[in-house]
């Protein structure tokens, strides 16, 4: 067996292997992009913005304390002011 043959070989089996990954991978970037644009697009088809104004009573979704990925309506809470297009000062109790 010649040794320089094979030495080619699998330099050429590397250099084809890391094109095969480099095009997995863009291949996988532009099918996730394609994902999240048609999940946009399904999400933004039924949200609906909804505006408070000041003295009305809302209902704050809270985070529950020592659990991280749990969350707990609260309130009402009576709104204060609007500080952006989503953003409100609330009046809590504390």
């Amino acid at each position: 067996m010649d040794t320089r043959t094979a030495t080619q070989n699998v330099v050429e089996f590397m250099l084809k292997t890391r094109e095969q990954l480099r095009s997995g991978v863009e291949s996988a970037h532009r099918i996730a992009a394609q994902h999240r644009t048609n999940a946009k697009t399904w999400y933004d088809k039924r949200a609906v913005t909804q505006v408070f104004s000041s003295g009305e009573k809302v209902l704050v979704l809270l985070p529950v304390p020592r659990k991280p990925l749990h969350a707990k309506y609260h309130g009402p809470y009576i709104v204060l002011e609007q500080l952006g297009l989503i953003d409100y000062v609330i009046e809590t109790p504390d």
